[in-house]
């Protein structure tokens, strides 16, 4: 037994070098963040907010990822990074909707899950860019972004095609024509991975990314 008091301690994680356990700690029912030195068992408040709860470290390198409560008034999910220094909050969080349950991938990708659309849907975040994981999601909750393991993530990502915007797995001149027909408002057309289509990275869709997207198909076909 590492922990022997009145509080509830839960959810422990180890840093890198086992040499601490990061874990939420539960008290009148308000979650906090600690860590425990295994060796000498003394313990530190990473993350406390009077009536906030915060819970479900995750460690990837040097950097603790977990949740928290937007306020005390309103009980949206956000997600905090503490990096030894300071905690800074994730810059895709909402107050209107959950982000939770981290799944640090490499350098600042993120793997968590959001219920922007209702339920809980995998997203990912990398370099500014948020794009839900279309293929990943289901009519289900997608809670617990940890249930892949990393390297699952980082093939899946590597393997994404750009410009395939029906999602068949392939980039061709069918793509090319759906989001044409999206542009200019066909009625019934769908674009089942919008991300792909995002070729100006600026996360909107318009003629400029036809026009690269027409460009690159170019290179496919000659």
């Amino acid at each position: 037994m590492l922990t022997n008091d009145r509080a509830e301690d839960a959810m422990p994680f180890f840093s890198v070098d086992g040499k601490y356990i990061y874990y939420t700690r539960y008290t009148d029912g308000i979650g906090s963040i600690f860590r425990m030195n295994v060796e000498t068992y003394e313990t530190e408040d990473i993350y406390s907010e009077i009536n906030v709860t915060a819970y479900y470290p995750i460690v990837k390198g040097e950097k603790v990822y977990f949740a928290k409560w937007y306020s005390a008034e309103n009980h949206c999910d956000q997600l905090m990074c503490y990096d030894g220094n300071g905690i800074s909050a994730m810059p895709f969080n909402s107050e209107k909707y959950d982000c939770s349950d981290p799944c640090p991938i490499k350098n600042d990708t993120i793997i968590y899950s959001v219920t922007e659309n209702g339920d809980y849907d995998l997203y990912y975040y990398d370099d500014g860019k948020t794009v839900r994981l279309t293929e990943l999601c289901s009519d289900k909750n997608e809670l617990g972004a940890d249930y892949y393991s990393f390297k699952e993530y980082e093939d899946y990502l590597n393997n994404r095609i750009t410009g395939d915007v029906n999602d068949d797995g392939e980039f061709n001149i069918a793509d090319v024509v759906l989001l044409q027909k999206w542009l200019i408002a066909v009625p019934d057309t769908e674009l089942k991975n919008r991300k792909a289509a995002d070729f100006y990275n600026d996360d909107k869709l318009d003629v400029f990314d036809l026009c690269l997207m027409k460009r690159e198909i170019l290179r496919y076909v000659l």
